[in-house]
């Protein structure tokens, strides 16, 4: 069920029912069919396919209508609910997209300079193509973006100290993930793109520390055992 279209849009009603459908998640890409026999995915192009890059998945508490229930928010700023078989299969679900999201995000782009206004907010471009650094290496990048976006949090007057816990649309921007911008200009506090800005960086430690907890466990357990 999309909820959010491309930029954060709220999906029009009548787009906003549910599908059955059989997912696959290989890489960066998610591909939805309609049949779930495994000789009709093996054989067919998908009915939809979404690119997980710089998603983030997590549990939708707030949606009560049905059970096991998980929220995917993608890179355009799109947002969709999806309904596993359990719980057990729900919180995989979100763990394995982090996961791929993780290892094979690539690292963002600068925002483009264009002819905004001073305090306009403007996202960094997501690149869709896979990530080729070792996942040390994406560890390492994932911790300066977060100790970036605390900085500017921080020149923006706002709280980097606990940033929202899930990805509701009431605790999340309707911002894509992206990294901070390197010079960031102070709004006046209060104003539109000021808290935009806000909310999309409070997003982003979300979304980074989410990263940063799956590649210390895998790096972790991939660690020799003390004799």
């Amino acid at each position: 069920k999309q909820i959010l279209d491309s930029g954060g849009r709220r999906t029009r009603k009548g787009r906003r029912s549910w599908r059955r459908v059989y997912c696959v998640l290989k890489d960066l890409s998610l591909a939805m069919h309609k049949d779930d026999s495994v000789a009709a995915v093996a054989a067919a192009s998908p009915d939809a396919e979404l690119r997980v890059h710089h998603s983030l998945a997590g549990p939708a508490p707030e949606y009560t209508k049905r059970r096991h229930v998980w929220r995917l928010r993608l890179a355009s700023g799109a947002e969709l609910l999806l309904q596993a078989a359990s719980q057990a299969d729900a919180d995989a679900w979100v763990e394995a997209v982090n996961r791929a999201a993780a290892w094979l995000s690539a690292q963002a782009l600068p925002a483009p300079v264009g002819s905004q206004p001073a305090c306009a907010f403007a996202r960094p471009l997501l690149p869709s193509g896979p990530s080729n650094l070792p996942i040390a290496e994406q560890l390492v990048r994932f911790r300066e973006q977060v100790a970036s976006v605390k900085s500017e949090l921080q020149s923006l007057g706002a709280s980097s100290g606990d940033a929202p816990s899930d990805t509701s649309p009431a605790a999340q921007p309707t911002a894509t993930p992206a990294t901070a911008a390197a010079s960031p200009v102070v709004c006046p506090v209060g104003g539109a793109e000021r808290q935009r800005h806000v909310a999309f960086l409070q997003h982003e430690l979300v979304r980074y520390r989410a990263y940063m907890q799956l590649l210390e466990a895998e790096i972790a357990s991939a660690a020799p055992t003390p004799a």
